[in-house]
Protein backbone atom coordinates (compact mmCIF):
# COMPACT_ATOMS: atom_id res chain seq x y z
CA UNK A 1 0.00 0.00 0.00
CA UNK A 2 2.71 2.47 1.05
CA UNK A 3 4.36 2.62 -2.64
CA UNK A 4 1.10 2.68 -4.46
CA UNK A 5 0.19 5.82 -2.09
CA UNK A 6 3.84 7.59 -2.28
CA UNK A 7 3.70 7.64 -6.15
CA UNK A 8 0.99 10.22 -6.30
CA UNK A 9 2.23 11.97 -3.73
CA UNK A 10 5.89 12.42 -5.71
CA UNK A 11 3.98 14.11 -8.38
CA UNK A 12 1.53 16.56 -6.22
CA UNK A 13 4.87 17.87 -5.23
CA UNK A 14 6.25 18.54 -8.68
CA UNK A 15 4.03 21.43 -9.10
CA UNK A 16 3.95 22.85 -5.59
CA UNK A 17 5.75 26.00 -5.79
CA UNK A 18 5.96 29.72 -4.72
CA UNK A 19 2.89 29.19 -2.07
CA UNK A 20 0.83 32.25 -1.60
CA UNK A 21 -1.67 32.49 1.26
CA UNK A 22 -4.38 30.15 2.13
CA UNK A 23 -7.70 29.66 2.82
CA UNK A 24 -8.32 28.16 6.33
CA UNK A 25 -6.54 25.19 5.79
CA UNK A 26 -8.83 23.04 8.16
CA UNK A 27 -11.99 23.54 6.13
CA UNK A 28 -9.62 22.74 3.31
CA UNK A 29 -8.35 19.34 4.40
CA UNK A 30 -12.25 18.76 5.40
CA UNK A 31 -13.31 16.12 8.28
CA UNK A 32 -13.64 12.63 9.21
CA UNK A 33 -16.37 11.28 11.38
CA UNK A 34 -16.69 7.83 12.08
CA UNK A 35 -16.69 6.33 8.65
CA UNK A 36 -17.57 9.74 6.89
CA UNK A 37 -15.51 12.31 5.48
CA UNK A 38 -16.82 15.51 4.96
CA UNK A 39 -15.37 18.64 2.71
CA UNK A 40 -17.34 21.70 2.48
CA UNK A 41 -14.42 23.66 0.60
CA UNK A 42 -14.15 20.74 -2.55
CA UNK A 43 -17.99 20.10 -2.25
CA UNK A 44 -16.82 16.53 -1.55
CA UNK A 45 -18.55 13.99 0.75
CA UNK A 46 -17.69 10.36 1.70
CA UNK A 47 -19.17 7.40 3.29
CA UNK A 48 -16.99 4.00 3.58
CA UNK A 49 -18.14 0.81 4.53
CA UNK A 50 -17.41 -1.03 7.74
CA UNK A 51 -14.87 -3.55 5.87
CA UNK A 52 -12.39 0.34 4.96
CA UNK A 53 -10.20 1.54 7.89
CA UNK A 54 -9.70 5.17 7.45
CA UNK A 55 -6.31 6.94 9.51
CA UNK A 56 -6.25 9.40 11.75
CA UNK A 57 -4.20 12.32 11.44
CA UNK A 58 -1.43 10.99 13.45
CA UNK A 59 -1.19 7.53 11.12
CA UNK A 60 -1.13 9.30 8.50
CA UNK A 61 1.40 11.45 9.48
CA UNK A 62 3.32 8.21 10.44
CA UNK A 63 2.79 6.37 7.54
CA UNK A 64 4.08 9.25 4.91
CA UNK A 65 6.54 9.98 7.43
CA UNK A 66 5.93 13.55 8.02
CA UNK A 67 7.41 15.67 10.81
CA UNK A 68 6.24 14.82 13.87
CA UNK A 69 5.36 18.06 14.63
CA UNK A 70 2.22 17.36 11.94
CA UNK A 71 0.84 14.28 13.97
CA UNK A 72 -2.96 15.01 13.79
CA UNK A 73 -5.41 16.90 11.62
CA UNK A 74 -4.81 19.80 13.00
CA UNK A 75 -0.97 19.40 12.51
CA UNK A 76 -1.96 18.20 8.57
CA UNK A 77 -3.26 21.48 8.13
CA UNK A 78 -0.50 23.47 9.62
CA UNK A 79 1.66 21.43 7.09
CA UNK A 80 -0.76 22.34 3.74
CA UNK A 81 0.15 26.09 5.22
CA UNK A 82 3.44 25.05 5.90
CA UNK A 83 4.90 23.55 2.61
CA UNK A 84 1.89 23.60 0.52
CA UNK A 85 0.68 20.30 0.04
CA UNK A 86 -0.85 17.85 2.65
CA UNK A 87 -2.77 14.58 2.60
CA UNK A 88 -6.04 15.20 3.58
CA UNK A 89 -7.87 11.68 3.45
CA UNK A 90 -5.52 7.66 3.57
CA UNK A 91 -8.38 4.69 3.45
CA UNK A 92 -7.52 1.09 2.91
CA UNK A 93 -9.86 -1.80 2.60
CA UNK A 94 -9.60 -4.16 5.11
CA UNK A 95 -10.18 -7.35 2.92
CA UNK A 96 -6.63 -7.76 2.47
CA UNK A 97 -6.13 -6.85 -1.29
CA UNK A 98 -4.58 -3.55 -0.97
CA UNK A 99 -7.00 -1.86 -2.08
CA UNK A 100 -6.98 1.90 -1.21
CA UNK A 101 -7.46 5.89 -1.58
CA UNK A 102 -5.98 8.51 -0.89
CA UNK A 103 -6.99 12.40 -1.42
CA UNK A 104 -3.87 14.96 -1.47
CA UNK A 105 -4.55 18.76 -1.36
CA UNK A 106 -2.43 21.28 -2.94
CA UNK A 107 -2.23 24.68 -2.93
CA UNK A 108 -0.95 25.83 -6.00
CA UNK A 109 0.83 28.97 -5.74
CA UNK A 110 2.51 30.04 -8.80
CA UNK A 111 0.42 27.92 -11.05
CA UNK A 112 -3.23 28.89 -9.45
CA UNK A 113 -4.54 29.66 -12.71
CA UNK A 114 -4.21 26.30 -14.20
CA UNK A 115 -7.51 24.12 -14.85
CA UNK A 116 -7.72 20.68 -14.35
CA UNK A 117 -6.96 20.00 -17.82
CA UNK A 118 -3.61 21.94 -18.00
CA UNK A 119 -2.62 20.33 -14.51
CA UNK A 120 -2.72 17.39 -16.22
CA UNK A 121 -1.19 18.46 -19.47
CA UNK A 122 1.76 19.29 -16.87
CA UNK A 123 1.85 16.29 -14.92
CA UNK A 124 0.78 13.12 -17.30
CA UNK A 125 4.38 12.23 -18.64
CA UNK A 126 5.69 12.09 -14.93
CA UNK A 127 3.26 9.34 -13.83
CA UNK A 128 4.60 6.41 -16.27
CA UNK A 129 8.34 7.15 -15.44
CA UNK A 130 7.24 7.31 -11.35
CA UNK A 131 5.37 4.24 -11.27
CA UNK A 132 8.04 2.12 -13.20
CA UNK A 133 10.59 3.47 -10.54
CA UNK A 134 8.68 1.68 -8.25
CA UNK A 135 8.83 -1.81 -9.87
CA UNK A 136 5.40 -1.18 -12.29
CA UNK A 137 5.51 -2.77 -15.84
CA UNK A 138 3.67 -2.37 -18.90
CA UNK A 139 1.80 0.76 -17.42
CA UNK A 140 -0.20 2.93 -19.35
CA UNK A 141 -1.80 6.34 -18.95
CA UNK A 142 -4.81 7.56 -20.55
CA UNK A 143 -6.66 10.76 -19.81
CA UNK A 144 -10.28 10.34 -18.25
CA UNK A 145 -13.04 12.24 -17.24
CA UNK A 146 -14.77 11.90 -14.03
CA UNK A 147 -18.33 12.60 -12.54
CA UNK A 148 -17.68 13.77 -9.16
CA UNK A 149 -19.49 16.05 -7.07
CA UNK A 150 -22.08 16.75 -9.98
CA UNK A 151 -19.56 18.17 -12.17
CA UNK A 152 -16.92 16.26 -14.66
CA UNK A 153 -13.11 16.87 -13.58
CA UNK A 154 -9.76 15.89 -15.55
CA UNK A 155 -7.84 13.03 -14.35
CA UNK A 156 -6.13 9.68 -15.37
CA UNK A 157 -6.66 6.35 -15.80
CA UNK A 158 -3.49 4.18 -15.12
CA UNK A 159 -2.85 0.50 -15.33
CA UNK A 160 -0.01 -1.85 -14.64
CA UNK A 161 1.25 -4.85 -13.58
CA UNK A 162 3.17 -5.05 -9.82
CA UNK A 163 5.12 -8.93 -9.80
CA UNK A 164 2.18 -11.38 -11.15
CA UNK A 165 -0.89 -8.63 -10.02
CA UNK A 166 -2.41 -6.15 -12.63
CA UNK A 167 -3.52 -2.67 -10.97
CA UNK A 168 -5.93 0.04 -12.04
CA UNK A 169 -5.23 3.51 -10.73
CA UNK A 170 -7.83 6.48 -10.76
CA UNK A 171 -6.64 9.84 -10.40
CA UNK A 172 -8.97 12.33 -9.79
CA UNK A 173 -8.33 16.48 -10.35
CA UNK A 174 -10.98 18.53 -8.37
CA UNK A 175 -9.63 22.57 -7.98
CA UNK A 176 -11.52 25.09 -5.98
CA UNK A 177 -10.00 28.49 -5.81
CA UNK A 178 -5.94 28.24 -5.66
CA UNK A 179 -6.03 24.82 -4.59
CA UNK A 180 -6.25 21.42 -6.13
CA UNK A 181 -7.43 17.72 -4.55
CA UNK A 182 -6.06 14.78 -6.19
CA UNK A 183 -8.37 11.71 -5.58
CA UNK A 184 -6.29 8.74 -6.07
CA UNK A 185 -7.89 5.02 -5.82
CA UNK A 186 -5.82 2.12 -6.42
CA UNK A 187 -7.64 -1.20 -7.25
CA UNK A 188 -7.39 -4.22 -8.89
CA UNK A 189 -9.24 -3.72 -11.81
CA UNK A 190 -11.85 -0.79 -13.22
CA UNK A 191 -14.77 -2.39 -11.39
CA UNK A 192 -13.50 -2.09 -8.48
CA UNK A 193 -11.72 1.43 -8.86
CA UNK A 194 -15.67 2.64 -9.65
CA UNK A 195 -17.29 0.73 -6.54
CA UNK A 196 -14.36 2.67 -4.39
CA UNK A 197 -15.53 5.86 -6.93
CA UNK A 198 -19.09 5.58 -5.70
CA UNK A 199 -18.24 6.58 -2.51
CA UNK A 200 -17.41 10.29 -3.10
CA UNK A 201 -20.58 12.27 -3.92
CA UNK A 202 -21.43 15.46 -4.13
CA UNK A 203 -22.05 17.21 -0.64
CA UNK A 204 -25.99 17.79 -1.71
CA UNK A 205 -26.78 14.01 -2.55
CA UNK A 206 -24.19 12.59 -0.52
CA UNK A 207 -27.03 10.31 1.55
CA UNK A 208 -29.83 11.06 -0.74
CA UNK A 209 -31.73 7.34 -0.44
CA UNK A 210 -33.72 7.01 -3.80
CA UNK A 211 -36.42 9.67 -3.61
CA UNK A 212 -38.53 7.62 -5.95
CA UNK A 213 -38.45 4.66 -4.02
CA UNK A 214 -38.80 6.59 -0.69
CA UNK A 215 -42.18 7.85 -1.89
CA UNK A 216 -45.57 5.51 -1.12
CA UNK A 217 -48.36 3.83 -3.16
CA UNK A 218 -51.70 5.16 -2.93
CA UNK A 219 -54.54 2.67 -3.81
CA UNK A 220 -58.09 4.10 -3.28
CA UNK A 221 -58.03 4.44 0.27
CA UNK A 222 -54.98 2.70 1.13
CA UNK A 223 -51.63 4.10 1.26
CA UNK A 224 -48.17 1.87 2.00
CA UNK A 225 -44.83 2.94 1.85
CA UNK A 226 -42.61 -0.19 2.00
CA UNK A 227 -39.88 1.51 3.14
CA UNK A 228 -41.16 3.22 6.17
CA UNK A 229 -42.52 -0.10 6.41
CA UNK A 230 -46.16 1.68 7.39
CA UNK A 231 -49.60 1.26 5.52
CA UNK A 232 -53.16 2.77 6.26
CA UNK A 233 -56.27 1.53 5.28
CA UNK A 234 -59.06 4.63 5.46
CA UNK A 235 -63.10 3.87 5.42
CA UNK A 236 -65.42 6.17 3.18
CA UNK A 237 -65.49 9.24 5.29
CA UNK A 238 -61.93 10.48 4.36
CA UNK A 239 -60.23 11.66 1.18
CA UNK A 240 -56.78 11.20 -0.23
CA UNK A 241 -56.12 13.80 -2.01
CA UNK A 242 -54.13 13.18 -5.56
CA UNK A 243 -51.13 14.57 -6.17
CA UNK A 244 -51.98 17.54 -7.84
CA UNK A 245 -54.52 18.37 -5.20
CA UNK A 246 -51.79 17.81 -2.83
CA UNK A 247 -49.69 20.10 -4.26
CA UNK A 248 -52.26 22.94 -4.71
CA UNK A 249 -53.20 22.22 -0.51
CA UNK A 250 -49.26 23.00 -0.02
CA UNK A 251 -48.93 25.79 -2.10
CA UNK A 252 -46.74 23.57 -4.73
CA UNK A 253 -47.11 24.43 -8.59
CA UNK A 254 -49.72 22.10 -9.49
CA UNK A 255 -49.65 21.61 -13.00
CA UNK A 256 -48.18 17.77 -14.31
CA UNK A 257 -47.83 16.45 -10.76
CA UNK A 258 -46.59 12.64 -10.71
CA UNK A 259 -45.08 10.33 -8.60
CA UNK A 260 -41.44 11.74 -10.38
CA UNK A 261 -42.09 15.55 -9.71
CA UNK A 262 -42.64 15.17 -5.52
CA UNK A 263 -39.19 12.81 -5.98
CA UNK A 264 -37.40 15.97 -7.22
CA UNK A 265 -39.49 18.16 -5.11
CA UNK A 266 -37.57 15.63 -2.13
CA UNK A 267 -34.25 15.63 -3.66
CA UNK A 268 -33.73 19.35 -4.88
CA UNK A 269 -35.61 21.11 -1.23
CA UNK A 270 -35.40 18.08 1.10
CA UNK A 271 -38.88 17.02 2.43
CA UNK A 272 -42.36 16.43 0.14
CA UNK A 273 -45.46 15.45 0.98
CA UNK A 274 -45.81 11.89 0.01
CA UNK A 275 -50.09 11.70 1.97
CA UNK A 276 -52.58 14.44 2.60
CA UNK A 277 -56.01 13.19 3.42
CA UNK A 278 -58.32 14.99 5.22
CA UNK A 279 -61.90 14.13 6.77
CA UNK A 280 -65.15 14.62 4.91
CA UNK A 281 -67.10 15.47 7.96
CA UNK A 282 -66.27 19.30 7.63
CA UNK A 283 -64.05 18.73 11.10
CA UNK A 284 -60.96 19.74 9.81
CA UNK A 285 -59.04 15.91 11.01
CA UNK A 286 -56.73 15.51 8.64
CA UNK A 287 -53.71 13.01 8.12
CA UNK A 288 -50.10 13.97 5.87
CA UNK A 289 -47.12 12.57 5.78
CA UNK A 290 -43.93 13.92 4.59
CA UNK A 291 -40.69 12.84 4.32
CA UNK A 292 -37.58 14.85 4.85
CA UNK A 293 -34.18 14.10 3.52
CA UNK A 294 -31.86 14.91 6.86
CA UNK A 295 -28.64 14.60 4.64
CA UNK A 296 -25.27 11.37 5.35
CA UNK A 297 -24.23 13.03 8.77
CA UNK A 298 -27.91 13.93 10.31
CA UNK A 299 -29.49 11.06 8.75
CA UNK A 300 -26.82 9.00 10.45
CA UNK A 301 -26.36 10.40 13.63
CA UNK A 302 -30.20 12.34 14.49
CA UNK A 303 -31.80 9.99 16.52
CA UNK A 304 -36.48 10.55 16.84
CA UNK A 305 -35.39 12.41 20.51
CA UNK A 306 -32.83 14.89 19.08
CA UNK A 307 -35.49 15.87 16.15
CA UNK A 308 -37.95 16.77 18.36
CA UNK A 309 -36.21 18.60 20.65
CA UNK A 310 -34.94 20.78 17.86
CA UNK A 311 -38.22 20.81 15.96
CA UNK A 312 -40.34 21.46 18.92
CA UNK A 313 -40.07 25.24 19.42
CA UNK A 314 -40.96 25.37 15.49
CA UNK A 315 -43.71 23.56 15.63
CA UNK A 316 -45.56 26.30 18.11
CA UNK A 317 -43.89 28.90 16.39
CA UNK A 318 -45.97 27.87 12.87
CA UNK A 319 -49.10 26.23 14.15
CA UNK A 320 -49.23 30.17 16.48
CA UNK A 321 -48.31 31.71 12.80
CA UNK A 322 -51.33 29.84 11.53
CA UNK A 323 -53.49 32.01 13.71
CA UNK A 324 -53.69 29.60 16.51
CA UNK A 325 -53.50 30.29 20.10
CA UNK A 326 -52.07 28.55 23.35
CA UNK A 327 -50.84 26.16 21.92
CA UNK A 328 -48.78 23.88 23.62
CA UNK A 329 -46.18 20.99 22.69
CA UNK A 330 -45.98 17.64 24.78
CA UNK A 331 -43.54 15.25 24.20
CA UNK A 332 -44.82 11.41 23.97
CA UNK A 333 -43.63 7.73 23.25
CA UNK A 334 -46.53 6.10 21.20
CA UNK A 335 -46.58 2.80 19.34
CA UNK A 336 -46.71 3.09 15.67
CA UNK A 337 -45.60 0.69 12.84
CA UNK A 338 -44.76 -2.31 15.63
CA UNK A 339 -42.24 -0.14 17.32
CA UNK A 340 -41.79 2.84 19.69
CA UNK A 341 -41.24 5.89 18.49
CA UNK A 342 -41.04 9.67 19.41
CA UNK A 343 -43.85 11.86 19.13
CA UNK A 344 -45.52 15.28 20.24
CA UNK A 345 -48.85 15.98 20.81
CA UNK A 346 -49.71 19.49 19.94
CA UNK A 347 -52.87 21.64 21.56
CA UNK A 348 -54.07 24.73 20.93
CA UNK A 349 -57.44 26.67 19.59
CA UNK A 350 -58.62 28.26 16.07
Amino acid sequence: MKRKIALILVLLMLLSHGVIASADAESILGSVEGQHYINDFFGLEAVFPDDWYILSGKETAEYLEYPTEYGSREGLARLLEDQGSACALLATSMDGSNTNMNLMMENMGDYASLSEDAYYAMAASSLAPILEAQGYQNVTVAKQSFRLAEREHAGARITGQIGNNSMTMYMVLIKADQYMASLTITAASAEEANKILSFFQAEEAAAKADALGMLGETIGRHYENRTLGISLDLNSEWYIMSDEETAQAVGMLAENVTDESLAKALEENGSAFDLYAVKLDGSGDNITVLLENLGVLYGITMTEDRYYEISASQLTEGIEAMGANNVSVEKQTISFAGKEHTSGLLHGYF
